[in-house]
């Protein structure tokens, strides 16, 4: 049986560390001084996978930058929003995100880096 992918978006592997100092909710719910170090295990135009040692609530919010490769000008900041959790072991949770506004504008970043990840896999 052939495997469909079912994501609206490829992930893509990266090798991120983030930092999230603070969350919120639309409705002016803020958790500040989280302090949870982040490390992102893959990226599509439509949100990002991590790891964190933090137990971080479901359907808050945070911003992130994110520079997927190693031309500063192809940073971006947005918002993130936690739509999935799951417990790995004892201390680390994983976790799925979703980008919120993400500008469509923006998606030449993605471009370059799945062309740089295909020449890196020989594609």
């Amino acid at each position: 049986m052939e495997y469909k992918e079912k994501r609206k978006a490829e992930r893509l592997p990266v090798d991120l560390i983030l930092g999230v100092s603070e969350l919120f909710k639309q409705d002016n719910e803020v958790i500040k001084n989280v302090n949870a170090p982040i490390e992102v295990l893959d990226i599509s135009r439509r949100g990002i996978g991590f790891h964190s040692e933090s137990d971080l609530p479901l359907e808050f919010y945070f911003n992130a930058r994110i520079q997927v490769t190693d031309d500063l000008h192809s940073a971006f900041y947005c918002v993130v929003k936690i739509v999935r959790k799951s417990q790995i072991d004892e201390k680390t949770f994983s976790y799925g995100c979703e980008f919120v506004g993400f500008p469509p504008v923006l998606n030449y970043i993605f471009d370059d880096f799945e062309e740089k990840i295909a020449k890196k896999m020989g594609k």
